[in-house]
C-alpha cells in the first residue's frame, strides 16, 4: 500500500503479507522482511498500511493491529536490513501507560488510582514512591473505584458482575455479588461516610445500596425517562457532608439528585443547546464547597453546577483535540487537594491533572513568530518544529489557545488535532506583528504579561520574517512594547511583565535596543550572544529552543530552563544571553501553570571514539556508556562537527555527519560507527539521547584529533636526471601528486 523511494531502491508496504519489500528502479525484486515482529507490548500483529525512512535507512511502519483507532496505533522501527528496533505507541502495559483508563480516584494523601481497564489492573501513583500496579485473578475489567473509611478499595468490575474488595497491597478481602445474577454491567461506585456503598447497576438502569460485605440494603430506579427513572447510569457519587447522591443518567442526558435512602429530590439537564444540555453525561466529583463537577463526555467539556443544579460555568480546561490540556473523550473525574482536577481520556489512554487558577491574579498572552527567509529555507523545518513546540508548551501550562496568537508563513496547520486550521491566526509579516502587539493585546481579556517568541534567521538588530524580504528590527519592536506603555498607562491597567526569548543568529543584538533603563519588566532571552550563530540540529531537536521549551513544559522556572539551554548549547560555542544581572530573580518565576510532568532527562555519562583507517576511508567508532532514563531510551545520536565547520546564515546544520547509536545487548552500550574519506585531523563528537516523553539528555561533546598514523598516507618517489630538461619534468610530476 504505502511506498517510498530512497536512491535507486522502491520499498513497498505490503499489508495483506505482512512485510517491507524492496525492488530496484526496473522493478526487480532484491529482498523483503516480516513485520509481524511480536514487541514487549504487543498484542495481534498486522501488516503495514504505509512506510517512511529517515536520513539512516531505518524504517518506520505503523501497526494498529485490530483496532481501528488511531490512539492504539503503533508505530514499529526497523533497521535497513529489517532488524526490529523500537516500538512507540500511545497505550501499552507498561508502568505509566494505560489502555482504557476510567475510573479514577484520589486519597487523602493525594496518591491517585486509576482502573486501567484493558489491562485489567489497578495503577496507582504517589509522589513519594511512584507508580505501582495492583493485579488479581479475578479483576477482569474494572470500570471505577473507591476509597471506603476502613481505606480499602471497592471496584466494580464491569465484565464479571462484581465488586471486589481488596486492600492497597492488592490482598483480595471480598468479591460482592460474585456469582449472583445481581448486578448486570456496574460502572460507577461510591460510599458514604458510614460505610455503605452505592453501585450504578448500570445494565438494570438503577442504583443499589449495600453495605461493606455487599449484604443488600435497597435499590431504586428503573428503565425510563421520569424522575428517579434512569437509562445507563454511569456514574453514582456520595456527597458525605450533605448526605445527597448524584446520579449521572448517561442516556437521558440529565443529572438526578436522591437523599440517601433513595428519595427523589431534583433532577437538571436534557440534549437541547444551553448550559443545562449535556450529551452523555459520564463522571461526576465534587469540589471542596459541594459544588458538583460533570464530565459532559460527547460534548468535550467539564462544567460545574450548585447543589441546586444552576449552572456555574464550563471549565476553561482546553479545547477539543489530542494536545496537553485538550480533551477528546473525557470519561471520569476525581477531585484531589487544591481542587486539583484528576481527567481520564479514554481515547488517548492518558489521565490530566488541571489545578485551579485565580484568573484575577493576572492574564498571560502570548505571540509566537515562526519567521522564514525564502521559499527553500533549509531552516524552516526547524522553525516550525521549536515554534510549534513552544505553543504545544504553552497549551500545556495553562495558557488558552485564545490567547496566544500565532504568526506564520504555514497557516493551514492544524497542531492540535481538531481537524481545524484554527491554532496558527495569521501569515508572519510587519503588519500582523504590528496588530498582535499594539491591538491583540489589548483586547478582552487584556493581558496582564507578554511571553514574546521569535525563532527563524537573524541578522544584526534584525529579524528576517518571510520571503518577501520584510525583517523586524529590534530599534521598531522597542518602539512598539514602548507605545503598548503608553496604552496601558492610559487605560491604568499596568503590564506587570514582558518576556522576549529569541532564537536566531545574532540575537543578542537586541538586548540592548529592547532593554529597559530603570526597571526589571521586560525581560529579553536569546539564544546567542550578539556576533554568535545559532544551532539548530536534527529538526531542532538540539537547539537553544528545544532545551528551553522543553523545561518550561516540564514545569521547570524560567531559571533552570534558561540555564539548562545554555548548558547544553556549550559543547557548540553557542552562549546564549539574558537582560537580567541577577538571574536568581527567576528563579522563582514560571511560564504559567508549572504543571509537572513525570520523568527526568536522559543522562549519558560517556562517550568514547575509536579511530581506525581502512581502503574505505576513515572509521570511527562511537560508544555512549552508562545511558538511563527513568522511562526508556527512545534514540541516542551522534553527531559529528569538523572543527572547520562554519554554520551559514541560510542552512541549518544539515550537512554534519551523523550517526544513530544502537543498544548493543551484550555490552549494555550504545554503539554506532562512520565510515568515510572527510574526517578531518580535528573534530567534535556530540551524542545526545532522547526518551519517548521527548526529554533531550545533554549534549556529550568528545573532542577528537585524528591519530596521524592513521590518516592514509602515499609515498611519492622521484628519481633525479643530470639532464636539466628531465629533471624538470620529474619535479613538476612530483608537484602535481602533492597537489593531487
Amino acid at each position: 500500500m504505502g511506498i517510498e523511494i530512497k536512491g535507486d531502491n522502491v520499498f513497498i508496504a505490503d499489508k495483506f503479507n505482512s512485510r517491507i519489500q524492496q525492488f530496484n528502479l526496473h522493478g526487480e525484486f532484491i529482498k523483503s522482511f516480516s513485520c509481524n515482529v511480536q514487541d514487549p507490548d504487543s498484542n495481534l500483529p498486522s501488516g503495514p498500511d504505509s512506510i517512511a525512512m529517515d536520513t539512516y535507512g531505518n524504517f518506520y511502519v505503523p501497526d494498529s493491529g485490530q483496532i481501528l483507532n488511531f490512539a492504539h496505533e503503533k508505530i514499529k522501527k526497523f533497521s535497513y536490513d529489517g532488524r526490529f528496533m523500537d516500538v512507540w505507541r500511545s497505550s501499552g502495559s507498561n508502568e505509566r501507560f494505560f489502555f482504557h483508563p476510567l475510573g479514577i480516584t484520589v486519597d487523602k494523601d493525594e496518591t491517585l488510582y486509576v482502573c486501567d481497564q484493558m489491562n485489567r489492573r489497578i495503577q496507582i501513583y504517589s509522589n513519594e514512591k511512584g507508580w505501582k500496579q495492583l493485579y488479581h485473578k479475578d479483576l477482569f475489567m474494572p470500570f471505577d473505584i473507591t476509597i471506603n473509611i476502613d481505606d480499602t478499595l471497592y471496584i466494580t468490575d464491569f465484565n464479571n458482575n462484581q465488586i471486589l474488595k481488596i486492600d492497597k497491597q492488592g490482598n483480595l478481602i471480598n468479591s460482592l455479588f460474585k456469582n449472583s445474577s445481581v448486578l448486570k454491567d456496574p460502572t460507577g461506585i461510591s460510599n458514604d461516610n458510614e460505610g455503605y456503598i452505592y453501585v450504578a447497576d448500570s445494565g438494570n438502569h438503577r442504583i443499589i445500596k449495600c453495605d461493606n460485605q455487599g449484604e443488600y440494603i435497597l435499590e431504586w430506579g428503573k428503565e425510563g425517562d421520569g424522575n428517579g427513572e434512569f437509562i445507563l447510569p454511569n456514574d453514582v457519587l456520595v456527597d458525605q457532608i450533605n448526605k445527597w447522591i448524584y446520579v449521572t443518567d448517561s442516556k437521558n442526558n440529565c443529572i438526578q439528585k436522591f437523599d440517601l435512602d433513595g428519595n427523589f429530590l431534583l433532577k437538571w439537564g436534557n440534549s437541547d443547546l444551553g448550559n443545562n444540555s449535556f450529551s452523555f453525561p459520564f463522571g461526576i466529583a465534587l469540589d471542596s464547597l459541594s459544588n458538583v463537577i460533570i464530565v459532559d463526555k460527547n460534548n468535550k467539556s467539564i462544567k460545574k453546577y450548585n447543589y441546586l443544579g444552576e449552572f456555574l460555568y464550563e471549565y476553561e480546561i482546553g479545547s477539543i483535540g489530542v494536545g496537553p490540556g485538550q480533551l477528546y473523550e473525557p470519561t471520569c473525574i476525581a477531585i484531589g487537594h487544591d481542587d486539583k482536577i484528576y481527567i481520564s481520556d479514554i481515547y488517548l489512554n492518558r489521565i490530566q491533572v488541571f489545578k485551579k487558577i485565580h484568573l484575577t491574579e493576572g492574564i498571560t498572552k502570548a505571540i509566537i513568530i515562526a519567521g522564514k527567509l525564502s521559499d527553500d529555507d533549509y531552516l524552516w523545518p526547524s522553525v516550525e518544529t521549536s515554534a510549534n513546540f513552544a505553543y504545544w508548551t504553552l497549551i500545556h501550562q495553562g495558557i488558552d489557545k485564545n490567547q496566544i496568537y500565532y504568526l506564520s508563513s504555514n497557516t493551514e496547520f492544524d497542531i492540535d488535532g481538531n481537524n481545524i486550521y484554527d491554532d496558527i491566526d495569521a501569515a508572519a509579516n510587519i503588519k500582523n506583528v504590528k496588530y498582535a502587539i499594539l491591538k491583540w493585546l489589548l483586547e478582552e481579556p487584556q493581558a496582564d504579561s507578554l511571553i514574546l517568541y521569535l525563532v527563524d534567521h537573524g541578522s544584526d538588530g534584525e529579524f528576517h520574517l518571510n520571503s518577501n524580504n520584510e525583517t523586524l528590527k529590534a530599534t521598531v519592536l522597542n518602539e512598539w512594547l514602548e507605545n503598548l506603555k503608553d496604552k496601558y498607562n492610559e487605560s491604568s491597567k499596568l503590564l506587570k511583565q514582558t518576556m522576549i526569548i529569541y532564537d536566531a543568529c545574532y540575537s543578542g543584538s537586541f538586548i540592548n535596543p529592547l532593554k529597559p533603563l530603570l526597571d526589571n519588566d521586560r525581560i529579553i532571552i536569546t539564544s546567542t550572544s550578539s556576533n554568535e550563530k545559532a544551532y539548530f540540529v536534527n529538526k531542532g531537536m538540539i537547539s537553544f529552543s528545544n532545551f528551553f521549551w522543553n523545561n518550561i513544559f516540564n514545569g521547570k522556572s524560567i531559571q533552570n530552563s534558561y540555564d539548562y539551554a545554555s548548558k547544553a548549547m556549550k559543547g557548540f560555542n553557542q552562549t546564549p544571553n539574558i537582560s537580567l544581572n541577577d538571574l536568581s530573580l527567576l528563579s522563582t518565576v514560571y511560564i504559567g501553570n508549572s504543571n509537572k510532568i513525570q520523568g527526568e532527562v536522559p543522562v549519558i555519562e560517556k562517550v568514547e571514539v575509536i579511530q581506525s583507517t581502512g581502503n574505505a576511508g576513515d572509521s570511527i567508532k562511537i560508544i555512549a556508556e552508562g545511558v538511563s532514563d527513568d522511562i526508556a531510551i527512545k534514540q541516542v545520536l551522534a553527531k559529528i562537527k569538523p572543527d572547520s565547520y562554519s554554520i551559514g546564515q541560510i542552512a541549518e546544520v544539515t550537512n554534519m555527519y551523523s550517526v544513530e547509536l544502537i543498544y548493543n545487548e551484550e555490552t549494555g552500550k550504545y554503539e554506532g560507527e562512520y565510515t568515510g574519506s572527510s574526517l578531518e585531523e580535528s573534530y567534535d563528537v556530540i551524542v545526545v539521547a532522547n526518551d519517548h516523553d521527548n526529554n533531550v539528555s545533554i549534549p556529550k561533546v568528545q573532542k577528537v584529533s585524528l591519530n596521524p598514523l592513521l590518516k592514509n598516507k602515499a609515498l611519492i618517489i622521484a628519481g633525479y636526471s643530470n639532464d636539466t630538461f628531465i629533471q624538470k619534468a620529474i619535479s613538476e610530476g612530483v608537484q602535481t601528486a602533492l597537489k593531487a
